[in-house]
């Protein structure tokens, strides 16, 4: 193989740089429906201890076990 001359090794840098400007957009755009996402699953899972909480009082001594009941109630309704 022969070594690459300035101007083949400055045009394969230069498609190079663009290939890479891509992929970190697709990469970036990635990372934003990721936190789009985690931020609607955490929407909803305060939405639906805010119902938990609204059909039935909190008691005072409520705990782990009790908590564990609601979400159980709430993921089989």
């Amino acid at each position: 193989m022969r070594p690459l001359t300035t101007k083949e090794w400055v045009d394969n840098w230069k498609t190079t740089g663009e290939w890479l400007e891509r992929v970190a957009v697709k990469e970036m755009r990635a990372l934003d429906e990721d936190a789009t996402l985690r931020q609607k699953e955490m929407r909803a899972i305060f939405q639906m201890s805010d119902w938990i909480c609204r059909r039935e009082p909190v008691e005072p001594t409520s705990g782990l076990i009790e908590q564990q009941r609601y979400f159980s109630r709430a993921c089989t309704t």
